[in-house]
């Protein structure tokens, strides 16, 4: 390991792991993503270490300091579209953009969890699994469809909804 650290270490049932999904992310440049800093092939898991993004989600500072204002709330998404921009020009979708999975650090936004992250497969009619955060996931995340770019972009827009309103986009369909 090359960087000075503090590092995440992730254990995945190598059964589950995407590995071209980490392999995409350690190519990927933006500083709005957390570093790959090694993987490693145990018997039954497959092992990611990559950098710990110190802050607070987004979630945790809508709790406590309610919507946010409109120029915080777009300059905040503003970050995470490089993030998005990046994985997508890799070829992968990230598939849960929520409050949860955004830090906002000392130099601004980074997206993290790409626990159910997946490489876009032009051959496939659905996704394989269904899996993410049903506020902020588009219907074909849920078995209607395969998921590509525009479903990333939909979870931004939920998100940036909520950013703004502090209501739960779920609300929206009800």
């Amino acid at each position: 390991i090359d960087g000075n650290g503090p590092f995440v270490r992730k254990k995945i049932p190598s059964p589950l792991a995407q590995r071209n999904v980490w392999a995409a992310l350690s190519a990927c440049q933006s500083n709005r993503l957390p570093r790959v800093e090694a993987t490693d092939e145990l018997p039954d898991r497959f092992v990611i270490v990559y950098d710990y993004v110190p802050g607070s989600t987004l979630a945790q500072i809508a709790e406590e300091n309610g919507r946010l204002a409109p120029n915080v709330a777009v300059q905040l998404i503003d970050q995470i579209c490089e993030a998005v921009q990046e994985l997508h020009q890799h070829g992968v979708i990230h598939r849960d953009i929520t409050p949860a999975n955004v830090i906002v650090a000392q130099d601004g936004a980074h997206l993290i969890d790409f626990g159910i992250a997946r490489s876009y497969d032009a051959e496939a009619d659905v996704d394989t699994h269904r899996f993410g955060t049903r506020a902020y996931a588009p219907p074909e995340q849920f078995g209607f469809g395969q998921t590509d770019v525009r479903s990333d972009v939909h979870a931004l827009g939920l998100l940036l909804y909520y950013l703004l309103t502090e209501r739960n986009p779920c609300l929206l369909y009800t």
